[in-house]
């Protein structure tokens, strides 16, 4: 069962009005077949040989709930304040399924196509996907999240939309990490390139333009996340799908 209840004065370009969504979906039952791909070095010939194998893997049962607020105050005819919460969560195994001889089980795992795909400056049509500026397209994959957006969108000429921001993020690989690791999701001093800990918590800012033209949306986006030492920058063009 999904809801949503939009509002918005504008698909692009909302000025004011407020979008809710809330999606739960079951996975009941997912094969899926895995290649993976592996290198080695050729002692004879010196070469690196570079091979494949493939895997068919049954995944168990899970669930899945997202929800989604956003928020646009108009405050004078050319500005307006943004706020955005966005939190979701897998939960795996809802029973175990038996091991097949020719379909192994993968214990307490999740089916990839449940996980939450988070990152760029655009939501794509895929399940599952959570925009967040500052981050490349679906540049996190989580089980357990939340993101919060607050910033300032000023139309500065007609159709040229700036808006500076505070994009703040706490993502785990599951809902026990996001519950252990909770006292550190305001933590941003954490740098975590490696990937060692259970959790990532980082805060950005920046600035988003956007101008609307007959090719469809130039969206510039400027980035300074705490994960990260250099700023990142992204542009599309065109809608996106």
């Amino acid at each position: 069962m999904n809801y949503q209840r939009n509002t918005f004065n504008s698909l692009f370009y909302p000025i004011k009005g407020s979008n809710i969504v809330f999606e739960n979906r079951f996975a009941l039952l997912s094969d899926e077949q895995i290649k993976s791909y592996f290198s080695y070095l050729d002692t004879i010939s010196t070469k690196i040989i570079q091979e494949s194998f493939k895997d068919k893997v049954k995944f168990n049962p899970s669930y899945r709930v997202s929800f989604v607020f956003e928020k646009y105050f108009k405050i004078v005819p050319k500005l307006s304040l943004i706020t955005a919460l966005k939190t979701g969560f897998v939960i795996n195994q809802l029973y175990k399924v038996k091991n097949a001889s020719d379909t192994p089980t993968a214990e307490n795992e999740t089916s990839f196509a449940e996980y939450f795909s988070i990152g760029g400056i655009n939501t794509t049509s895929r399940t599952g996907s959570v925009d967040l500026w500052g981050y490349r397209n679906g540049e996190i994959s989580s089980k357990a999240f939340y993101t919060l957006r607050f910033g300032a969108q000023w139309e500065v000429i007609h159709k040229l939309f700036v808006t500076p921001y505070v994009n703040i993020l706490y993502s785990t690989a599951s809902m026990d990490d996001f519950g252990k690791n909770i006292p550190y999701a305001f933590d941003y001093a954490k740098k975590d390139p490696l990937k060692t800990y259970d959790y990532t918590s980082s805060i950005g800012y920046g600035i988003n333009v956007r101008f609307k033209t007959i090719l469809g949306p130039i969206n510039l986006n400027v980035s300074k996340i705490s994960s990260f030492n250099k700023p990142t920058a992204f542009l599309s063009v065109g809608y996106y799908f």
